[in-house]
């Protein structure tokens, strides 16, 4: 073999390594980001929902809200220096009829001497995630 050909073997071989970790990094990268604007986006819909309860409105009548539940909960079961908290996993979505990464964002409210547990959720579809 020539030392031209062994040179250009292995520089194609180490442009392909770095070319793939390159491509991994930023997947998952990009995967996280988006993760993250969901949260704060259902983090911003749970404060809007909050300040709703808050004024006495309902906050049903919007259509972002079909996936939204309030619940009031006795004061000991509100996690201690935790007020919003997020999970991810595979749910079924009955809209599509399949299983996707479902996003539900968690968030806890002191309203009129009253506690709430506000739960927001959306499905991610699964290849950007």
């Amino acid at each position: 073999m020539k030392l031209t050909t062994k040179f250009t073997l292995w520089y194609f071989g180490i442009m392909l390594f770095v070319l793939l970790i390159g491509g991994y990094i930023v997947y998952y990268e990009i995967q996280n980001k988006i993760s993250r604007v969901e949260v704060v986006r259902h983090q911003r819909l749970n404060d809007l929902i909050a300040e709703q309860v808050r004024a006495g409105g309902d906050y049903t009548n919007h259509p972002t809200r079909k996936r939204a539940t309030v619940t009031p909960i006795p004061a000991d079961s509100v996690p201690k220096g935790i007020f919003t908290y997020y999970t991810r996993g595979i749910d079924w979505n009955p809209e599509f009829q399949m299983n996707e990464y479902r996003l539900l964002v968690t968030s806890f409210y002191l309203i009129k001497g009253q506690w709430y547990r506000i739960t927001t959720y959306s499905f991610i579809p699964p290849s950007i995630n």
